[in-house]
């Protein structure tokens, strides 16, 4: 399979019959992260740099890399922790948002 992005045949990422490479892949997502906080496709814009912004930390992959994101792209962010017993994960995120 090509990628979409790069036409490399080594395509391992399927999103919504869109096949990726892993660093395309990561170039798509982000793009996609920032036309949601612009509000493309909604009219208005969904947050602003100098907004507050609480995101809900559970240790899994998308309340992690939603966090990530608003803290790569400058946003005044913090994080909550919810402990939802996902053992060592759950560990790991509550001492991320307590540091």
């Amino acid at each position: 399979m090509r990628c979409r992005r790069c036409r490399k045949k080594d395509a391992e990422i399927t999103l919504e019959g869109l096949k990726f490479c892993k660093e395309c892949f990561l170039i798509y997502f982000e793009n996609q992260f920032q036309k949601a906080i612009e509000g493309k496709g909604l009219g208005e814009k969904m947050a602003f740099k100098q907004d507050r912004i609480a995101v809900a930390v559970s240790g899994g992959k998308d309340s992690m890399t939603c966090l990530y994101l608003f803290k790569k792209y400058g946003f005044n962010v913090e994080g909550i922790h919810l402990n939802l017993g996902f053992g060592e994960i759950s560990q790991k995120a509550e001492r991320l948002i307590k540091d």
